[in-house]
């Protein structure tokens, strides 16, 4: 996944970008996966972009004064990656059992995580 940034997304004015809502935009009755939409770029400033369908936001998915705004990827492929990475993370962090492990292997488990040193 390739970050974006204004230098990038100037040169696809004219072509889609792939948008996760974020913040208030968020329809909390739909899942995530199906509020990925794509939209035109119209516009792309140093800190935001503009997009038929969802007006202007915050480049980096920062939220506007009105807490609204959307994350922006260059694909569909790209976001729904994205959203997997954020629930295999959050399922990591909150529904797995350590508990019943021995030492050596929460060390196996750890070494995997960060890397063999």
């Amino acid at each position: 996944m390739k970050k974006i940034t204004s230098k990038l997304l100037k040169t696809m004015v004219g072509k889609e970008l792939w948008t996760i809502p974020n913040g208030n935009a968020v329809r909390r009755s739909m899942s995530l996966n199906e509020q990925i939409s794509g939209a035109m770029i119209v516009k792309v400033g140093s800190q935001k972009v503009s997009v038929v369908g969802h007006g202007t936001f915050y480049i980096n998915g920062q939220l506007d004064n009105n807490n609204f705004g959307y994350l922006p990827f260059l694909t569909k492929q790209d976001a729904l990656d994205y959203l997997e990475a954020k629930d295999l993370a959050q399922r990591l962090r909150y529904d797995t059992d350590f508990s019943g492990l021995s030492l050596e292997q929460l060390k196996m488990i750890e070494q995997m995580i960060r890397g063999s040193k």
